[in-house]
Formats: C-alpha cells, sequence, structure tokens
C-alpha cells in the first residue's frame, strides 16, 4: 500500500529531481526511507504576485506504513492512499435514451459513460460556436473581463 501527501511546495526553479528531498525533509525522515516516490499530481500556485510555486502531491511506499502513519500523525496532508475499486459498466437489457446537458467535463464524462452502456445519448449545450468561444476566451485573457454566460474554465 502507498502513502499520499499533499501540499508539496516547490519554487519554479526547482526541477522533479528535488522532490524527493523535499518530500523528506518535511516528513522529517531520511530520503532513503521513501521508496518509489512519484509525482501525482501538480499544479501551479500563482496567488502571490512574484511568488509563483508548484503545488505537488507525492505517493510513495515506506518498510513499515502502521508505524510511519503513527509517526507522523501530526501532519494532516499525509494519508495512506485509498485504491479505486474496479469500475464495470452495466450494459442495459433493453434500449434506453439519456440527454446529457452540458459539454464541461462532467457532460462529456457522464455522455461516454452512458454510451458506453448502451445507452442512446443525445449531448447538449447553451454555448457558442467554437470560434465565439475562442473569442470570448481570447477577451477574459487580454482585458480580464468575464463574459458570465461563457465558461473559459475549459
Amino acid at each position: 500500500m502507498a502513502l499520499r501527501l499533499r501540499d508539496l511546495r516547490l519554487s519554479l526553479n526547482q526541477g522533479e529531481d528535488r522532490l524527493l528531498v523535499a518530500a523528506a525533509d518535511l516528513l522529517g525522515v531520511e530520503t532513503a526511507a521513501l521508496k518509489n516516490l512519484r509525482l501525482v499530481r501538480r499544479s501551479l500556485d500563482a496567488r502571490q504576485k512574484g511568488r509563483l510555486q508548484w503545488v505537488c502531491t507525492v505517493e510513495f511506499e515506506v518498510a513499515d506504513e502502521r508505524l510511519f502513519l503513527k509517526r507522523c500523525s501530526g501532519l494532516n496532508a499525509l494519508q495512506p492512499v485509498t485504491p479505486l475499486p474496479d469500475i464495470v459498466l452495466p450494459r442495459l437489457t433493453r434500449p434506453c435514451r439519456a440527454l446529457v446537458v452540458g459539454m464541461g467535463p462532467a457532460g462529456l464524462f457522464a455522455a461516454k459513460w452512458l454510451a458506453e452502456s448502451g445507452v442512446k445519448v443525445t449531448l447538449i449545450d447553451r454555448g457558442g460556436s467554437v470560434e465565439e468561444r475562442v473569442r470570448e476566451v481570447e477577451t477574459f485573457w487580454r482585458s480580464g473581463l468575464l463574459d458570465p454566460q461563457s465558461n473559459v474554465q475549459f
């Protein structure tokens, strides 16, 4: 079983090769105690102007997980990795239709799963054409003006 460490912060000039040392420092252990360390998430924290930093989540293994967790019990950013169950898509026994409204990540994901289960999916979105969306996103990035009817996240 693996452990997950969240909120590991690196400056922009520090590479992924620094993750092992940073994780060991935060946990107060030698680097040799952390086995098979791997980066599972990295995002850029740009909330403070002039102080950009990477916020990373890593997973690793240790010799005695129970003892390690007990030793680091005050660190909320450390937790065991819970394995995800295998997901089996049910197959329909009779024809079925579904309407999915919205083509954001959740809508596309839902439509994909339903279609893979044999559901005939109709997917609709109230947004403009690709060309309109491109213009709206470019306007937002240039001027900072957000059109509340247009989602620039995706």
